[in-house]
Order: structure tokens, then C-alpha cells, then sequence
């Protein structure tokens, strides 16, 4: 399955491994201005390819290492030329290639090894400027990307040992029936109770 869906100034690309025709596995990545939020997993990096080709995504960035988040990184890479940029404790083992547990092999698949630059402490553009905050649990390598001035947060929720999937919160963006956010979940970074110091 390969999803994209406009919201507002971003796009929300939800791309999940198939069984039977049925999706096993949802997770989403981000089209902001010139960034591509995370890849997907290696099953939809032709069709991510495809879908970049048209857009104005110019470079990418990744969260973290885990397969689901950098599966489409060597092709963009590869096939567009795009940069990749990834937390600097990802980018040996981006390099060096994923060691994975049989059973996430078998619903992801195994990514390609391929060079990302190291992120470092803000990602700047035409009319953006994300905050890189390493944010360790989901995995070692995580990060958040905040953007102070629009009051966005891309992040990976945890709730309950269970991961809710990748999240922005943008006031003002809207999807029909939902109200504000992007879902599948959000913060709202204005009424988030006991928020981290950087959401204040």
C-alpha cells in the first residue's frame, strides 16, 4: 500500500507491507516544503521514488535506523540523487547495513546500506527551520524534529509500550473529519501536560 494524502502544506505519504493483498503494517512518512520526512519500508521505495520524482522533495531526512523509517533511502538516493541526512549515531550502521530479527525481515524486508550525512543541531530551508532533538527510547538513534515557529512536532509516540505510528502536530492543517492534526495521533503542543522543556 502506498497512501499519499495532502494536508495542508504537508503530505502525509502512508506506505504498509502487504499480506494477501491486506496491509500488515501501516507507517507514514512527510512531505514538507523541500524535505521527505522519513522513507517507508524497502517494499514501497519504488513507488516513494515514483511519487519524489513529481514533488518538490529535494532532500531527505531520517529519524532513526529502523527499516520501516530508511527503507526507501538508497533508492532516492540512488536513482534521484537526493542527500540523505541521519541522526550521526545511525549513519555507521545506515552505512554498514541493518541487522534485524527474522521476524521484522519477513514483514519488512532488509533495507539497502547507503551514506547519510549526520545530522546536525537544526535543519534549515526556504521558510522552515526544524529543531533536531535527540529524543532516545523508540530506538537509540531517535529523533524528534521540531519546528518552533509553526509549533510542529514530527515525532514517534510511544503510549503504553505500543508505538502509534509517526505523528505531526500542525495547528491550522486539517484532514476531513478529524479536526486539527495530522493523524494517526498528535500533540498539541500548546495543552500537552508535563511537555519537555523545549515544547514551553
Amino acid at each position: 500500500m502506498f497512501r499519499p494524502t495532502p494536508q495542508g502544506p504537508l503530505t502525509r505519504l502512508r506506505m504498509a507491507s502487504t499480506f494477501l493483498g491486506r496491509p500488515v503494517y501501516a507507517v507514514s512518512a512527510y512531505a514538507f516544503a523541500d524535505l521527505l520526512i522519513d522513507t517507508g519500508p524497502p517494499q514501497r521505495a519504488g513507488q516513494l521514488v515514483e511519487w519524489c520524482r513529481g514533488s518538490a522533495v529535494r532532500r531527505v531526512i531520517l529519524t532513526h535506523h529502523h527499516e520501516d523509517h530508511v527503507g526507501g533511502a538508497a533508492a532516492l538516493q540512488e536513482e534521484l540523487g537526493l542527500p540523505v541526512l541521519a541522526p550521526a549515531n545511525a549513519v555507521p550502521i545506515l552505512a554498514e547495513g541493518l541487522r534485524m530479527p527474522l521476524y521484522r525481515k519477513a514483514v519488512w524486508r532488509t533495507p539497502r546500506p547507503f551514506r547519510a550525512e549526520p545530522l546536525g543541531s537544526t535543519v534549515e530551508g526556504e521558510g522552515y527551520r526544524l529543531r533536531v532533538i535527540p529524543t532516545p527510547g523508540h530506538a537509540f538513534t531517535h529523533v524528534c524534529l521540531f519546528d518552533e515557529e509553526r509549533r510542529w512536532l514530527f515525532s514517534e509516540l510511544v503510549k503504553k509500550s505500543r508505538v502509534l505510528s509517526w505523528t505531526v502536530e500542525a495547528p491550522g492543517v486539517e484532514e476531513a473529519g478529524q479536526g486539527r492534526g495530522v493523524p494517526p495521533c498528535g500533540w498539541d503542543v500548546e495543552g500537552l501536560e508535563g511537555k519537555p522543556d523545549f515544547l514551553r
